[in-house]
């Protein structure tokens, strides 16, 4: 049903926030038919304090990155402290 709606482009982006729905060949179908119809394709996964981000904007998606060297820091938490 889903790639059905997928490949109607119902939908402008599919998110994936949870692997236990889905299995590894599911996933990689819903993916591909996402990249395919042009419909951006997140996949977000936690666990614990780590984070994990995939994306698939498609062939079309251009990146304007004036600096690629550009040093965007960090989000790690180097010394927690109590408040």
């Amino acid at each position: 049903e889903l790639l059905e709606s997928v490949a109607r482009q119902d939908y402008t982006t599919v998110i994936v926030t949870d692997l236990l729905c889905l299995r590894s060949k599911q996933l990689k179908v819903l993916s591909d038919a996402c990249h395919q119809n042009g419909v951006a394709f997140l996949m977000a996964l936690t666990s614990g304090v780590t984070a994990s981000l995939f994306s698939d904007f498609g062939p079309n998606h251009t990146i304007k990155d004036t600096d690629p060297y550009q040093k965007l820091g960090s989000g790690m938490v180097d010394k927690p402290t109590k408040t």
